[in-house]
């Protein structure tokens, strides 16, 4: 039996510092625009979170997004390389509509979107703190996503307060026509632990 639970706090949370790095890098990319582009961004700069981080392509016509990334400290903890997947691919179906939904927000937003997970696998529970940073090669449409993630300690997350995910699943085609009402693959309600 196995849980997912997600907790969304301020970006002043992060607690893992190559994710706290990676951010920060980011921030410095922006260099007075409101995001940064992929060209702006060089792996070198970024040795010790290389392993954690992924690379998406948006999918607007086909509601998803692609790994054009997937590190390898990713690979281990999802049990299998999602490059040239896309998020709809990602099993269990719960983990897919909790990072589409993220990756969304991210899109809808502008802005890096911090969530927290609480996984719960034989007995034991992890916590993973993963960021969506979007990047615009025009500055008008968000057309990649990078994401970072990095494990928690349990005594980290203390003060958090994890729920079962909304898991919302927004049509990506309608973030560029800026629609007001986005519509929703799934949707859970909050508080309850979804079982695998």
């Amino acid at each position: 039996m196995s849980f997912l639970r997600c907790a969304y706090p301020s970006l002043d949370f992060i607690g893992s510092s190559s994710v706290a790095e990676t951010v920060s890098y980011w921030q410095t990319k922006r260099a007075g625009r409101a995001i940064p582009s992929r060209a702006d961004l060089d792996p070198v700069d970024l040795p010790r979170s290389l392993k954690d981080i992924a690379l998406l392509d948006i999918l607007p016509e086909q509601n998803d997004f692609r790994f054009r990334v997937f590190g390898s400290s990713l690979a281990l903890r999802y049990g299998r390389d999602y490059t040239g997947k896309t998020t709809l691919d990602v099993a269990p179906d719960d983990v897919a509509a909790t990072l589409h939904g993220q990756l969304t927000e991210a899109v809808k937003r502008w802005k890096p979107v911090l969530m927290v997970l609480s996984v719960g696998v034989e007995f034991q529970t992890r916590f993973i703190e993963r960021v969506a940073l979007p990047l615009s090669d025009d500055g008008r449409h968000i057309n990649k996503i990078m994401t970072v993630s990095g494990e928690l300690a349990e005594s980290d997350c203390t003060t958090l307060k994890f729920e079962r995910p909304e898991c919302n699943h927004y049509n990506v085609s309608a973030l560029f026509q800026h629609a007001e009402n986005l519509p929703r693959r799934f949707a859970f309600n909050a508080g309850e632990e979804i079982r695998v």
